[in-house]
């Protein structure tokens, strides 16, 4: 069965006939016995890596390190930043140019809306 993408690009289901539908599910996905699916040569000693760190690592040491993050973040470190802002927040998305008056948009931190934020203004109050 065909499924139309564009117009000058059409995707069939892979082939199950011959030596492309050999060892392969209905899906076109390597079965035990394939020789071309033998896996990642290198999965077991990044899980046996992932096990170890999972048995080092405590729940407080992941604190401790999120917290140094904000420390640097704070002092002005931009890569401890974006790192913090990207877990905390998110990623920022595609802005829809079409629903702005201006294309030239400007962020305005607004302290009443972040209560728990402390903010030290140059030659202001803080």
């Amino acid at each position: 069965m065909e499924q139309m993408i564009s117009p000058d690009l059409v995707v069939s289901k892979p082939s199950t006939n011959g030596a492309n539908g050999e060892h392969r599910d209905s899906q076109g996905k390597f079965q035990p016995g394939n020789r071309f699916g033998r896996g990642n040569p290198y999965a077991k000693a990044v899980a046996q890596f992932r096990s170890a760190m999972m048995e080092a690592v405590q729940a407080g040491d992941v604190s401790d390190v999120i917290r140094a993050m904000i420390v640097k973040a704070a002092s002005g470190d931009v890569q401890a930043a974006r790192l913090v802002l990207e877990y905390a927040v998110g990623r920022a998305g595609p802005i829809d140019e079409s629903t702005e008056k201006s294309p030239h948009h400007v962020f305005v931190f607004n302290p009443d809306h972040f209560p728990s934020v402390r903010v030290n203004v140059i030659g202001g109050d803080t």
